[in-house]
């Protein structure tokens, strides 16, 4: 079971560092899927949408900016 979009896009499929432009894409309905479904409140949803963003920027930033 993914508990949260992170988990899900990096730990369950892999696509954050495989398919960005896919994760790009279903980053927002999957974070709406799972906050209704997982009954979180709007603090927990910024929380994850936040997580969700720096694991997009890491997995976009250039090699040699790390």
């Amino acid at each position: 079971m993914a508990v949260s979009p992170v988990d899900y896009f990096t730990r369950r499929t892999g696509s954050t560092l495989f398919n960005i432009e896919w994760v790009k894409k279903w980053q927002k309905p999957i974070l709406n899927y799972m906050a209704e479904r997982l009954s979180w409140t709007d603090k927990e949803i910024e929380h994850y949408r936040a997580e969700m963003d720096a694991e997009i920027d890491e997995a976009t930033r250039p090699a040699d900016e790390d």
